[in-house]
């Protein structure tokens, strides 16, 4: 939604940076003032800022008042329905805390109703609705609906030609079927993320599905395999510059050295964390030297 008042878009902000923070508390003081700010300056918006609010209450364990606010938003009749999409999601979170299960899903059924309209709107914003319906249902351990709506999302970036996303949604795919117990096929999707990313030299996407594939074998005791995997994570990494991308993928590597028995290439990766890390000013990096092309250092 389109926060056209500045100052409830400031509120919003300033809320959504506290709640990235782990600061909850002043999130949730941001998130009141925006509604109380909207109330009085642009009505349309109070609905998405009491979504905003409601999710703050519930990091703040203030569940009942959560549910609470949430209900008029239900009834109301002009209730856009991406805000009634999200306030579906945030109802069910709050449900699941109570472990009531059940209601947690007819409220994800809820919002399912909604997916078919506000998807005609364009397939990438279907594509992204997918996704998200699909992290809400997997983390309330509902599983098979999550993959279902992370496979419906892949079928939309891939109608749009999008393959970062798709390499994405192959990823969820692959960490669905890991909470599944489908371990099998849970590592095909993890090398299928792998190969679409490098097959569009995206080298951000594939450093990170290398990454995230390393982690997989290793967590199924596949040390040996998991290492081949970080150091072509770490190698894509160091090609691509970023340095949040970089540290994960050494650290990862790090990770696997120490299972090995291998400390000497443990204190290896922590030189190349160190170095990652002065290499950084500020938010920006700095670009990656030639010796940092390779964990050998420069070719001779």
């Amino acid at each position: 939604m389109e926060f056209h008042d500045p100052e409830v878009r400031r509120l919003r902000d300033v809320g959504a940076r506290c709640t990235a923070e782990g600061r909850h508390e002043l999130a949730l003081e941001a998130f009141q003032q925006g509604v109380t700010v909207a109330r009085k300056r642009a009505p349309d918006l109070v609905a998405a800022m009491t979504v905003n609010l409601c999710g703050a209450l519930r990091r703040c364990n203030r569940v009942e008042e959560a549910l609470r606010r949430l209900g008029p938003l239900f009834r109301e009749d002009d209730t856009p329905a991406r805000v009634l999409l999200v306030a579906y999601f945030e109802e069910a979170a709050l449900l699941a805390d109570y472990e009531l299960t059940e209601a947690a899903l007819n409220s994800l059924l809820e919002a399912e109703k909604l997916l078919p309209k506000i998807s005609q709107q364009g397939f990438e914003l279907a594509a992204g609705l997918e996704t998200m319906f699909g992290v809400v249902a997997s983390d309330l351990g509902f599983h098979e609906k999550a993959r279902a709506h992370f496979e419906s999302a892949l079928n939309a970036y891939e109608r749009v030609d999008d393959p970062g996303h798709a390499s994405l949604a192959l990823k969820n795919i692959g960490a669905t079927c890991e909470e599944m117990g489908q371990m099998d096929e849970a590592e095909v999707f993890f090398r299928r993320s792998l190969d679409l990313a490098k097959k569009h030299q995206n080298l951000e996407r594939a450093a990170i599905a290398a990454t995230d594939l390393a982690l997989f074998l290793l967590r199924r005791a596949r040390p040996s395999d998991a290492e081949e995997s970080a150091h072509e994570a770490t190698l894509l990494a160091d090609r691509h510059g970023d340095p949040e991308i970089r540290t994960e993928a050494w650290k990862a590597m790090r990770e696997i050295a120490r299972r090995r028995g291998n400390p000497l290439g443990a204190e290896a990766c922590d030189r190349r964390l160190a170095e990652i890390e002065r290499g950084t000013i500020g938010d920006y990096p700095v670009p990656p030297r030639a010796s940092e092309a390779s964990p050998d250092g420069p070719a001779h």
